[in-house]
């Protein structure tokens, strides 16, 4: 297993440097690590990675989100008022309406499926949307009108509506209900957000956002866990 976690760090590292030197994301890279290594292609990893690969995601998900939180500002949130809460829901709905309107007449699928495919499509990745928000709240860029920080709250809790949707549209799609696993994503991201706001508090008193004087300039925040999120490609 540790040798399987180093081959995935490594890879990862050379592959999203070498995307960045041809000005490309590094993420890129590091989503073609987890392919070519995963059991699809060069199948080089050991299988006890494999088996925890969810729990890997689930942790890499909740400290993205942590690191969300932390950098949070509830005045900001406040100042963007009726904005942020419509990018909240307002983009999926209308995303997934289009995929419900034109996806059965294009594709030949049924509504559902449709419906299924729309709340995949109007997903957000929080791996590309909150370090490249912290890069531009460290560089003050839209600080002062809170854009940084509206998208990632709004890209969060999108997330939490699509998986709460997509969880309800696959489990009618199998003939069954909506159970009690739809929530256990929309947890997590619920659950990151309020670990991070409540580290800026510790003791009534707040803690300043992290800077980015202790990191290599031009580092992605994102690059020292985003590979095991991609372990099993």
């Amino acid at each position: 297993m540790l040798f399987s976690l180093a081959v995935i760090f490594l890879c990862g590292m050379l592959l999203g440097g070498l995307c960045k030197k041809l000005k490309l994301p590094p993420l890129l890279g590091m989503l073609l690590t987890g392919i070519l290594l995963g059991p699809h292609a060069l199948d080089v990893l050991d299988g006890s990675i494999l088996a925890i690969s969810a729990d890997l995601r689930r942790i890499a998900l909740i400290i993205i989100l942590t690191r969300a939180g932390l950098n949070l500002e509830l005045a900001d949130l406040k100042r963007a008022g009726r904005p942020a809460v419509l990018l909240c829901f307002v983009p999926a709905c209308f995303e997934i309406a289009g995929m419900v309107l034109l996806a059965p007449r294009l594709l030949g699928i049924s509504v559902l499926d449709a419906a299924i495919m729309g709340s995949v499509v109007a997903a957000v990745s929080p791996a590309v949307i909150v370090p490249k928000m912290l890069r531009l709240m460290e560089e003050g860029r839209g600080t002062r009108a809170g854009i940084p920080q509206m998208i990632m709250a709004g890209a969060s809790v999108d997330d939490v509506f699509v998986i709460v949707l997509f969880t309800a549209f696959t489990g009618l799609a199998d003939g069954g209900g909506i159970g009690g696993h739809a929530c256990a994503d929309p947890v997590l991201h619920c659950a990151g957000h309020s670990g991070g706001c409540g580290m800026r508090f510790p003791a009534g008193g707040r803690v300043p956002p992290p800077s980015s004087a202790g990191q290599r300039k031009g580092a992605d925040p994102a690059e020292h866990f985003v590979p095991a999120r991609h372990a099993g490609g």
